[in-house]
């Protein structure tokens, strides 16, 4: 893989643009929903805030009620394979 050094304020920094990140190490959503008030069928009007436990997981809020928790797949279920997880 062909590899560029850049100096930036006196650091420097070796690129590799060619190298693929794996799937497991990339920051994708982990779990997404969407929120719909019962009464009215529509998207919740006011603001909405998300919390977990889990280390590692960044909350989302969109538009249309569409929420969810982005992280890197290895790094918050490292174990996976192993054990399921609970998400509070």
């Amino acid at each position: 893989m062909t590899r560029q050094v850049y100096t930036a304020n006196d650091i420097t920094y070796t690129v590799a643009m060619d190298d693929r990140v794996p799937p497991g190490l990339r920051p994708m959503p982990l779990v997404r929903a969407v929120l719909v008030d019962e009464l009215t069928g529509q998207p919740p009007r006011g603001s909405i805030t998300l919390a977990t436990n889990q280390r590692g997981l960044s909350p989302r809020v969109a538009d249309d009620g569409l929420i969810g928790w982005a992280g890197i797949p290895r790094e918050v279920f490292s174990s996976l394979r192993l054990q399921n997880y609970d998400f509070h």
